[in-house]
């Protein structure tokens, strides 16, 4: 009986090529979840691990400040200011957008919720569903500031509290 032969990847130098999972940060959009993996030198994983920590560290920040200009854009739309209702859209849009990318899924879906309560206003929108809103930009405060990210139970908990209160 024959043996099959050795088809193992090989790098330039044939040393076997390690398979790895790329942070969804640095995959190719156009990638598809069964399109093969990418092949990659040790020392660019590693480098590629320490450049995603640092951002996922800095986005941290970026958020911090987001939820701060969320908060005053929503009392300015409380307020009566007639863009401040795009604003807060565009900011919550931007945290939907980004977040999920730095590891922060959850503060990614309460600004959905934020963007979809929004979307659903039929006209100008009364105390109630501005105060909701407050209370959506409450939570994503408080989770800016755990790191990681509330996940499982915790996050399920939160998530049914906001759809208690919209």
């Amino acid at each position: 009986m024959q043996q099959k032969p050795d088809v193992t990847p090989r790098t330039a130098t044939g040393i076997p090529a390690e398979i790895i999972h790329v942070p969804a940060i640095v995959q190719n959009k156009s990638v598809t979840e069964n399109a093969p993996h990418l092949r990659m030198d040790p020392r660019i994983q590693s480098r590629i691990h320490d450049v995603v920590s640092v951002l996922q560290r800095d986005y941290v920040s970026v958020l911090a400040h987001q939820i701060k200009k969320l908060r005053h854009e929503c009392q300015a739309w409380s307020d009566g200011d007639s863009t401040a209702e795009g604003q807060t859209y565009a900011l919550a849009h931007e945290i939907r957008g980004i977040a999920g990318t730095f590891a922060r899924p959850l503060a990614g879906e309460i600004a959905s919720r934020i963007c979809n309560l929004i979307e659903t206003l039929d006209s100008d929108p009364c105390e109630p569903i501005i105060n909701i809103i407050r209370e959506h930009i409450h939570a994503l405060a408080h989770i800016v500031e755990l790191t990681p990210e509330p996940q499982g139970m915790s996050a399920t908990v939160l998530l049914n509290r906001l759809d208690e209160i919209s």
